[in-house]
């Protein structure tokens, strides 16, 4: 499976220290049902039936969208801790007991710590389809509660991550030339409003710039009139012959302007 970080989510039932940054939205009582009906079902036919031996759990994504390639794994702290605080309260068992659970489960719900292995990407580590990003070792009950809880916390913050790593290398470029020179970025940029208004009108200076600057023919067209400025970008391409790059939107409503 690759970098593997043993988690040994066994060491301690003592939830964590609380984070300062962290409100705390959900107690370690209630994060017991941080998990679907049918979770709970499923565990108490298990545990019904003796059917509660050691049994592994993986969680991976079978395929990914056109052009997307890899995954940015993210969630794991978060997951754990949760998973280490894991237990069922008075009030959450009452609740369990009111949809119709049985007393033998409702008992071993009230035990319920968990005792099983975690085994995980390492945070930030770039995965595939079909790769694991959790393993879950552990008596079958209790693989089986944790299921919705990592589904929840991997799954979106795997999602998230991999949605800003993407824009990141999309955007890989800044205006700012000592980070382009630290980090080894792209030094990017046209030119201000001030250019523009410096001639005596839109097109010439969009021509001006073109003649100087043929290479990066961005044109910054919201001085004036958005709309007329991307005709007068279009013109001025036309009359020096440098093929328009782009446009660029420094102001207004940029969702309806684009």
């Amino acid at each position: 499976m690759g970098a593997t970080s043993d988690t040994r989510a066994r060491e301690s039932a003592t939830p964590p220290t609380p984070d300062p940054n962290d409100p705390g939205l959900l107690s370690a009582a209630q994060t017991s049902l941080l998990t679907d009906q049918y979770e709970l079902a499923m565990a108490s036919s298990y545990l019904t039936r003796g059917m509660n031996e050691p049994a592994v759990s993986e969680l991976f994504v079978r395929h990914l969208p056109p052009r997307r390639r890899w995954l940015l794994a993210a969630g794991l702290g978060p997951a754990l801790a949760l998973v280490r605080a894991m237990e069922f309260g008075k009030e959450e068992l009452a609740y369990v007991r009111s949809l119709g659970f049985g007393r033998a489960f409702l008992e071993y719900l009230a035990r319920f710590r968990f005792s099983g292995d975690v085994d995980a990407m390492p945070e930030g580590t770039v995965v595939f389809a079909g790769e694991p990003l959790v393993r879950v070792t552990a008596p079958r009950v209790e693989a089986q509660l944790l299921e919705t809880l990592l589904l929840n916390q991997i799954n979106f913050q795997t999602m998230v991550a991999t949605k800003a790593a993407r824009i990141a290398l999309a955007s890989a470029g800044t205006s700012n030339l000592a980070a382009a020179m630290r980090y080894g970025l792209a030094p990017v940029g046209t030119m201000a409003h001030s250019y523009v208004m410096s001639f005596d009108c839109e097109e010439d200076a969009f021509r001006a710039f073109m003649e100087d600057f043929p290479g990066n023919a961005v044109m910054l067209v919201d001085t004036y009139d958005t709309v007329e400025g991307v005709r007068r970008a279009i013109d001025a391409a036309r009359a020096t012959g440098v093929a328009l790059a782009g446009v660029r939107l420094d102001s207004g409503d940029l969702l309806d302007l684009s």
